[in-house]
Parts: structure tokens; sequence; C-alpha cells
């Protein structure tokens, strides 16, 4: 008895190392040298840092107005972080990182509540972790890691709570949903209205299901109270106007037109490694008998994010990343369906190979200077130390150059820590602008023939990828 007591706790010990190896290896092996990737992720870099310097936590600032694209959780996050950390890159990347690495963890706690092999719930991981949208989107400053950690928290504190009938577990999941609605807004209403339907299906007692509003009631009542302390009304009916009402009214750059079938692409094009094992889970689930019914509700959860966001039209590759856990489940039960005597066997062997898999992962990418990911912004990375070092407080302008000014302005504000502005009228720049010494971004090419002024009196500093870094000496020299 001493001795399998033993063995249960050395694989225990075991089972909980490659769960945090695993996703960590994927996810923060080599954190310390990743740079903030465009552009979504500067963006929020920028506001974060504003939120720091400037110790206004709300509304959020990026260049000098107030903007009401998301509720300000995710920034909140990262500035928190800059607050431990330090304004650095480290600081930014750090939270969706860390959030995709306990939404992994979930995941596969979800499998083993569901009922899945050990190996089986393993497995789930692996999928996940080898799912090509899900890594992109938890590693481009994207709201999605911090949105899908409490969804997937809330639905685990709410099984758990069906299982074990502890009264808090119920509170806490209206919490979890209340937190995913103030990251990403109205997609959070897609969980809060299926949770709620699952305590009829489970038949579960009226008064927990009070328990779960009342945690998300709480949170509500909270949020009130800090608005009408504050007088932030105003900002959060902006938001509505704008973002809410204005995305679903007058779409976002052309990006939301009726394309029922859009989604569905998606999947085909970049799922297709697991789209077959997904597809065949489906038909256990639904059109077999005696499928678990903790595995259809992961099912369900999963294929709602795609139907709602292809009814309302938001045509982005990475809103569907919530779908992708449950997937990773759904997958996971049909091959523990057919497998389960391979993944009971072999479950140490799995486990200890995903360990020594993970490490070596994570020792090669800490360690060598292997590129993660592609620098589509090779000037700003080349330009930072050159342009925040320097004493030329001016803004950085960028003119008559061919790489794309969006990817450059927004990574460069916050690597430069300046603003960078497109110049589309000259004339007026030179008349008005261009008057104390300035650092000048212009096409590598164009500098070469340029025979106006401004280039007379500019000295070229360096070049990078198809751009070249100018330092204006002034309008009076």
């Amino acid at each position: 008895m001493n001795l399998n007591f033993k063995s249960l706790v050395r694989f225990d010990r075991l089972l909980l190392l490659t769960l945090l190896a695993l996703p960590s290896a994927v996810f923060l092996a080599g954190l310390n040298r990743a740079p903030v990737p465009p552009v979504d992720a500067s963006i929020r870099a920028i506001e974060a840092r504003h939120v720091v310097r400037s110790g206004q936590w709300f509304p959020l600032i990026y260049e000098g107005k107030e903007v009401y694209d998301h509720p300000p959780l995710y920034v909140w996050l990262e500035a928190t972080c800059m607050k431990i950390f330090g304004i650095n890159d480290f600081a930014v990347n750090f939270p969706g990182r860390l959030c995709a690495v306990i939404t992994v963890i979930l995941t596969w706690l979800l499998a083993i509540q569901a009922g899945l092999s050990k190996g089986a719930a393993l497995f789930a991981v692996i999928i996940l972790c080898a799912t090509r949208d899900f890594v992109l989107n938890s590693v481009r400053g994207y709201l999605e890691p911090l949105f899908e950690m409490f969804i997937y928290g809330g639905l685990w504190f709410l099984l758990r709570g069906f299982e074990k009938n502890k009264k808090i577990l119920f509170f806490v999941s209206g919490i979890c949903v209340w937190l995913a609605a103030f990251t990403k807004g109205p997609p959070a209403m897609w969980p809060l209205l299926f949770f709620s339907c699952l305590f009829f299906i489970f038949k579960n007692k009226t008064k927990n299901l009070f328990l779960y509003f009342s945690g998300f009631l709480f949170c509500t009542i909270f949020w009130i109270f800090w608005n009408e302390a504050n007088q932030f009304w105003s900002h959060w009916k902006d938001y509505w106007n704008l973002q809410v009402l204005g995305s679903a009214l007058h779409g976002r750059g052309g990006a939301q037109n009726f394309e029922p079938f859009y989604f569905i692409k998606i999947l085909l094009k970049f799922y297709w490694p697991w789209l077959p094992f997904f597809i065949w889970s489906i038909y256990l689930i639904f059109l077999k008998k005696n499928s678990a019914l903790n595995v259809k509700v992961f099912a369900t959860l999963g294929l709602g994010f795609i139907v709602g966001f292809s009814l309302v039209k938001w045509k982005f590759w990475y809103y569907i990343a919530p779908a992708y856990p449950a997937f990773a489940l759904c997958i996971a039960y049909a091959l523990d369906n057919k497998f389960k005597y391979f993944f009971t066997k072999y479950e140490t062997f799995l486990y200890k190979g995903g360990f020594c898999t993970s490490i070596l992962w994570a020792f090669i990418a800490g360690v060598f200077p292997i590129p993660l990911h592609k620098d589509r912004v090779p000037e700003v990375m080349a330009f930072k130390s050159t342009i925040r070092d320097s004493s030329i407080h001016s803004p950085v302008w960028f003119i008559h150059n061919p790489m794309d000014h969006n990817l450059i302005a927004i990574n460069g504000e916050w690597y430069f820590d300046r603003p960078v502005y497109k110049i589309v009228d000259e004339a007026s720049w030179l008349k008005k602008d261009l008057k104390a010494p300035a650092w000048i971004m212009v096409g590598k090419d164009f500098f070469q023939t340029c025979e106006t002024s401004w280039c007379k009196k500019s000295m070229l500093i360096q070049t990078a990828g198809k751009s070249a870094l100018l330092y204006f000496k002034g309008a009076a020299l």
C-alpha cells in the first residue's frame, strides 16, 4: 500500500510538471526577447504605458484621445505588469501568454471533469497547443487569451458546482463571465446565456442559478458604484454607441459583411490537421447514443461562437479562437472513445514524453536566438535605440516611404516613445511643422535621388528594410 501511494505521488507530480511545462514551453519560452507585435499589441502597450505614467486608469488614452474599442481589463492587466516588471516588451507580452497557459491547464481539467482518461486529457492539451490560430491569437496581443481564460474557468467552476453541489462555485462562475464581458464586451453574452441554460439541462436547483447570477450581479453593482463615484457614465455611453452599436450597424473598415461561411473557410484553411477528427467527434457526440453530457456541452459552446460571429458578420479570423479549447476536448473525447486502452496503458509514457520534449524546447528557444516570429517592421527594431535614446523629442515624420504606415506608425510609437505621423501634404508640413531638429523616415530609394531642401538639410543615420532614417538639422541651418 505504501509503495502504491508513493507511485501515485510520483505520477501526480509528473502530471503536474507536464501540465505546467508543455504550455509554458509553447507560450513562454523565449519571451524575454520577444518584441511587441503589431498592430493590436502595440496599441494596447501604448495605452497601458499612458496608464502607468499618468496614473489615469480610465478612460484609456491613445494618441491623446479617449478610445472606446473595448473594455479596459486587458490594458489594466498590462499596466499592472508594467508596474511590476517595468515599461518593457516583457510586461506587455506576459499577460496574454500567461492567460493562454492557464487556458490550456483548464482544458485538461475540463477533460478530466468530462470523464476522459488522463492520457486523452493530455492529448487535448497537445491538440490545443498545436492549433495554429489558438497559438497565434495568444502571442499577438489580442484580447482573446484573457477572454478564453475567464470563459473556460467559468465553465469549469460551473461543472464542478454541478458535481459537488458547492454553492460558492456557482457564484465564482458568474464572476468569471462578468470579467469576460469586462474584457471583450458583447461576445460574453453567449457564455452568459449558455451557462444559464445548463442549470435546466443538468436539472440543477433554481437557487444555484440565482447564485450564478448573483456573482454576475455582484460585479455589476460594484461597477455601477465605481462609475457613479467617478462620473464615468458618458464614457460608457460612447463605448456603447461607437463600438457596440457602431460595429453592429456600420461595420469596421469593411471587415463586416454577410458571408455566412467565412469561419468555415477559416477552419478549412488553418484547422485542417484536426478538422477530420473534429467532424468525427461531432458525429460521435450528437449522432451516437450514450455520449457524455459534458462533452455535448463543450461541442455546443464551441460551435456557438462560430454560429454567433457568423450571424453578426464579424470577419476576423481570431474571433473564433475561444472555440478551439472546446474543439480540442471534443477530439480528445472521440480518440479516447476509440483508443481508451492505449491512453490508459501508456499515460505515464505520454506524460514523460511531453515533459521531456517541453523542457528540451524551452531550453533551445530560451538559449539560442531562434526567430519565433516574422519581423514585419525591421525598420522599427533597427531605429528604436537611435530615436528613443536621443534628445530629439519631436514626432517622427514618415514621408515618401513604400512601407505600410499603419505598422510602422503604431509599432514606432511604442518603440520610439514618440508619435509617428505620415505626411500627406508636404507643403503644409514644411511650412508649419518641420522647423526644429527632427527624425524623418523615408524610402531608402527616394533619399538617394532626393533634391528637396529638407533632404539636403538632413543627414543619413541608418537604413533598414526599405527605409532610411534621417536626422533633420533644423530649418534655420
